[in-house]
Parts: structure tokens; C-alpha cells; sequence
């Protein structure tokens, strides 16, 4: 396994490019920029309350969308497998390998 991760085209990408260091970077600017001028902080109030309720608003169809869409699952399941099982194998058996259930 190897420890740096990899672009598209096969090049190591720099530690930068990745977004779980991007966003643990942005967060500890921010705690930073809070801690140091938290007079910004208190301005920028109405912004973070306006997040929040934005927020708020997209978890409950979200959570629905998921509940519903795991039970059409479920209920597809049976009449579905034979479709999906078929979309797996058939690109492997055109590249010549077997296919490994999961």
C-alpha cells in the first residue's frame, strides 16, 4: 500500500491537493481568525445563523429521500439482483477476469 496518494493520470499529488487537508487547514484558520479578532466573529453572526437554518432545511428530505430510497431497495431487491449481478460480470468477463463477489 502505498502512502501518497495518486491524480487521475498517475502522478503523486501534492499533501495540498487533498480536500481532508484543505478543510482541516480552513478550520484551524478559522479557529485562529475567531480566537485572534473575535470582534469579526460577533459581526459575522447573522451569516452562521443563516447557515444553520440552511442546514436544518436540507437534513429533513435528505434523511427522507434516504429512507425511502433504502426501502425501494429492499423491495426491488429480488427482481433487481439478476440485473445487477449481470452489470458486474460483464465487463469482466470482456476483460478476461473472473468477477469476486463482494
Amino acid at each position: 500500500m502505498q502512502s501518497e496518494s495518486k491524480r487521475a493520470g498517475g502522478k503523486p499529488s501534492k499533501w495540498y491537493f487533498n480536500l481532508t487537508t484543505q478543510v482541516l487547514v480552513a478550520m484551524l484558520l478559522g479557529a485562529l481568525a475567531g480566537w485572534l479578532f473575535p470582534q469579526i466573529g460577533a459581526a459575522l453572526k447573522p451569516f452562521a445563523e443563516l447557515f444553520i437554518k440552511m442546514v436544518k432545511m436540507v437534513i429533513g428530505p435528505l434523511v427522507f429521500l434516504m429512507v425511502v430510497d433504502r426501502e425501494a431497495r429492499s423491495r426491488l431487491h429480488w427482481k433487481s439482483r439478476p440485473c445487477r449481478r449481470g452489470t458486474r460480470e460483464i465487463p469482466c468477463v470482456v476483460r478476461g477476469r473472473p468477477h469476486v463477489a463482494p
